[in-house]
């Protein structure tokens, strides 16, 4: 059964940072207060491009 969540918005500033390895992408560093929600929820989640989680 797939349990389907209403989208969060969380609002927060950071400064946005460029990982150049060997497959580059943008990262931005949560408030630790925010990770630790975010690591509760994220079984919950996709992790995107339509692909659970689990």
């Amino acid at each position: 059964m797939r349990m389907l969540l209403d989208p969060v918005e969380v609002p927060f500033a950071a400064e946005v940072w460029h990982w150049r390895g060997p497959a580059p992408f943008h990262v931005v560093s949560v408030p630790a207060g925010l990770a630790d929600v975010l690591g509760e929820v994220a079984p919950l989640v996709s992790y995107g491009w339509g692909m659970d989680a689990r």
